[in-house]
């Protein structure tokens, strides 16, 4: 059967500069494993994620209904809009009441 000597990997007798060798391997493998993971979500976030919104925009735009504008029936609500602003002021001084006074009753 397979067997693994698993005191070759915790024996306590390692030497200070095996030590050290083996745990900047790790911090090293650490770094990198971290860069590359930063890497794939900046990836992710920057590139793949504009493109999908790019073909929305693609798709979104060919459905567009677009309406050819009647650019003289616009100018006449604007005219029409702009003479309701220039209406003349009304005096209420002058407007008959349409409530009159009813005569009271004795």
């Amino acid at each position: 059967m397979f067997k693994i000597n698993l005191k070759k990997y915790f024996d306590k007798n390692v030497s200070k500069p095996e030590l050290m060798a083996r745990l900047t391997f790790y911090c090293i493998l650490l770094i990198i494993s971290s860069t590359f993971i930063i890497f794939l979500f900046f990836l992710y976030q920057r590139f793949y994620l504009t493109l999908i919104q790019a073909e929305e925009i693609v798709i979104l735009k060919s459905q567009l209904a677009v309406d050819v504008l009647d650019i003289d029936l616009y100018q006449k609500v604007k005219s029409t809009a702009e003479n309701r602003k220039n209406a003349p002021v009304v005096n209420w001084q002058e407007v008959r009441n349409p409530f009159p006074a009813a005569p009271v009753a004795k």
